[in-house]
């Protein structure tokens, strides 16, 4: 509802000579939600410092979109002489009795919503394929809505991007913008987009069984499309996937991400490793087998050559692992 601005503004002592001549609206329509004077009444004056002062006059805001307000020209009056210091007399009212004030929805421009949230979802596509070294990558991103566009109050005149999380790629990603009329937060509106981002990575080149390493000579470097692969593509710049083994099978022609495979164990099942007995200055080794896979800092079962018992020991490298005495 509209009330009635409660900031006084500092009465000065009329000129005699002033006058004011105020031809109050039926109906007025704002683009914001502060209501001055001069929005809802046509105002003239020789006196062009009174006639700003007037127009200026602020009346209260219009919280509610598309409904309107009544303000009549008793409430008004009051007002008007105790902040600005006319006199009755000095004052000639006209035109309707009361104002109906509607605050007006306008659709935001889709092309300026669009700008700001797609340059924001590009610089972190650009950080993506940086962390991913997919420095050749060619990024696509369009909007799943060609013509869109958002009601929100005419006012608004500020756009903010909330910074995206450093999340995965994905065929499909969102931001979101708030809006703003002057400090005052509006609304926040989600904008969604089709996202496509090729690149080369590593393709099978014949089909890959679970647990399998990978060598070189069954891979490919391909152009992918890896938005749309669930998960960030296995890279390294020098062997795209050595020091993995997969988790599945993988079909030819398939495109080898990280949710498929592991880091090879530092030891591996079947395997012989060395093992270290280190007591004070004394340190003694022998070859063992591995009973079972180990990464660093496990504690695996293996069986020395010479006999049938089960030691316990500890990796502490690829092929080492040690007893502790």
């Amino acid at each position: 509802m509209l009330g009635l601005a409660a900031t006084a503004v500092h009465a000065q002592a009329p000129d005699e000579a002033m006058l004011m001549r105020i031809e109050l609206k039926a109906h007025a329509t704002v683009s914001k939600a502060a209501v001055c004077l001069g929005d809802v009444a046509a105002l003239t004056s020789p006196n062009v410092d009174l006639l700003r002062k007037v127009a200026n006059l602020p009346l209260g805001h219009v919280s509610a979109a598309n409904s309107e307000v009544s303000l009549s020209r008793e409430r008004i009056l009051p007002w008007l002489k105790r902040q600005v210091g006319l006199r009755d007399d000095q004052i000639e009212w006209s035109g309707a009795s009361q104002v109906g004030i509607v605050r007006e929805d306008k659709p935001l421009p889709a092309d300026k919503l669009l700008t700001v949230a797609q340059a924001e979802l590009r610089q972190q596509l650009d950080a993506v394929t940086s962390r991913l070294k997919l420095n050749q990558a060619r990024v696509e991103i369009e909007p799943t809505r060609e013509g869109l566009s958002i009601s929100l109050p005419a006012g608004v005149d500020r756009l903010s991007v909330r910074p995206l999380s450093a999340a995965a790629l994905n065929k499909r990603m969102r931001v979101w913008v708030e809006a703003y009329e002057g400090d005052q937060f509006v609304r926040t509106i989600p904008v969604d987009f089709n996202v496509h981002v090729f690149a080369a990575v590593p393709v099978a080149r014949v089909d890959l069984p679970m647990g399998g390493t990978l060598p070189a000579n069954e891979l490919e470097l391909q152009e992918v499309d890896v938005a749309s692969l669930g998960s960030d593509p296995l890279w390294t710049p020098d062997h795209p996937a050595a020091g993995y083994r997969l988790k599945q099978d993988v079909r030819k022609g398939e495109a080898l991400t990280r949710s498929r495979v592991e880091g090879l164990p530092a030891v591996l099942q079947g395997d012989s490793a060395k093992l270290v007995l280190q007591d004070g200055d004394l340190q003694v080794e022998t070859q063992v087998q591995v009973l079972e896979d180990g990464q660093i800092g496990q504690q695996v079962r293996v069986r020395a050559k010479s006999s049938h018992e089960l030691i316990l020991a500890r990796v502490s490298a690829p092929g080492v692992v040690e007893l502790q005495p």
